[in-house]
């Protein structure tokens, strides 16, 4: 379900032919059959990899042997730029809220 979700939020609001929107996908029903027709049941499962670490120092290893040091800061720009106006609003209103009792 979860890659029919994902395959049915990128497809937006599908490619403009002319004055004509034409999704690939009509819905998930249909997104799941298209992904088994061209792909078989593998196909379905696509993404869903499952990983068995040993400990946490076991997990380091293979995250940095798969993307290197750059896994650690990924979303961080995400995190970063959401949290900075929430933190800041935190702050003012406290500040304010102090200032006032």
């Amino acid at each position: 379900m979860e890659l029919a979700k994902i395959k049915l939020q990128i497809q937006g609001e599908g490619i403009k032919y002319g004055a004509v929107y034409s999704k690939e996908y009509n819905g998930t029903i249909n997104c799941l059959l298209k992904i088994y027709q061209v792909k078989g049941l593998p196909g379905l499962y696509t993404g869903k990899l499952v990983y068995k670490y040993t400990g946490y120092l076991d997990c380091i290893r293979k995250s940095i042997s798969a993307d290197g040091y750059k896994v650690f800061g990924k979303g961080l720009n995400a995190a970063l730029l959401r949290a900075f106006p929430t933190n800041a609003a935190t702050f003012f209103v406290s500040c304010y809220a102090f200032h006032i009792t």
